[in-house]
């Protein structure tokens, strides 16, 4: 197979955090979206973070943060709630690390 023919736009994924203490505590499921596939630069940075340096993963993540037309869903002087952050950061980290994404075939899938 060609290389190119595994190439594809990106498209916009929903992300939805369900996790109980976050329904229970805002009253329903938050949902935001990114893109299933990046630039390689966007996975080296991600790779490289420090994570000691939280400000660093959560404006790197931040960027990736998107609403359903595929614009940022935060603003520069808006900020989460740490509960929303933190999971956040774990929805997008989960999606972009999974080599199984549906809109994603991967030819080492066996």
């Amino acid at each position: 197979m060609q290389l190119n023919k595994l190439a594809a736009k990106p498209q916009l994924i929903k992300i939805t955090i369900n996790d109980p203490a976050i329904v229970k505590t805002y009253g329903e499921p938050v949902e935001f979206y990114c893109y299933d596939r990046q630039p390689m630069s966007t996975y080296l940075k991600l790779a490289q973070l420090n994570q000691k340096d939280m400000t660093e993963v959560v404006n790197t993540i931040s960027e990736l943060v998107l609403d359903d037309k595929g614009e940022p869903a935060l603003g520069a002087d808006h900020l989460l709630p740490l509960d929303i952050t933190v999971k956040v950061i774990e929805g997008v980290v989960a999606k972009l690390g999974n080599l199984k994404l549906p809109t994603t075939p991967s030819p080492i899938q066996k």
